[in-house]
């Protein structure tokens, strides 16, 4: 399984429509989204695209992912928004979601959380035969600034799983 990470930044008139901007800028804003815990399934692949490209007939699709993302609307701060993720030689792994208002403080955040959760798999260390140190934390991260009250921002990281077809058989 690839798991495809993406990231976007958007402005707008408010909150909710700078973050559908940067859902659009990240390329899945005509997708019902679907939260996922942070567990990343046996021999799965991260692949970084940065924007997935949909045709239109996948309008109304959903998908499911792991996500973060920061909004704000204070003029000359950031909105910063990051995933980390380290995996086992199998591909499974964990993912974890941090945001703030610096690049460097959620990349500490993600690297801190994570170091912590593996410290604490000892099923999966001893399995491996592993240290905690023995594995890489990597990171995603985006982050913009706002420049206006009147215009809110929002950062957006999402690690994509699995795109699904919509319900097309309700009944009311």
């Amino acid at each position: 399984m690839k798991i495809k990470l993406v990231r976007g930044f958007g402005k707008g008139s408010t909150e909710l429509a700078a973050f559908h901007a940067a859902l659009k800028s990240a390329g899945i804003a005509t997708l019902n989204l679907d939260k996922l815990s942070s567990v990343i399934p046996i021999g799965a692949e991260i692949e970084i695209i940065d924007k997935l490209r949909l045709p239109h007939d996948k309008h109304g699709y959903s998908m499911d992912l792991v996500r973060s993302y920061h909004t704000i609307s204070k003029p000359k701060s950031t909105a910063c928004a990051g995933i980390g993720w380290t995996q086992y030689p199998d591909g499974s792994g964990y993912f974890v979601e941090h945001h703030g208002n610096s690049g460097k403080k959620v990349r500490s955040l993600l690297k801190k959380t994570l170091f912590d959760m593996i410290s604490k798999d000892e099923e999966n260390l001893e399995f491996f035969k592993l240290k905690p140190r023995d594995l890489e934390i990597r990171s995603y991260i985006m982050g913009g600034k706002c420049t206006s009250r009147n215009e809110p921002v929002c950062a957006f990281v999402g690690a994509l799983y699995k795109l699904k077809k919509p319900y097309n058989r309700l009944k009311f």
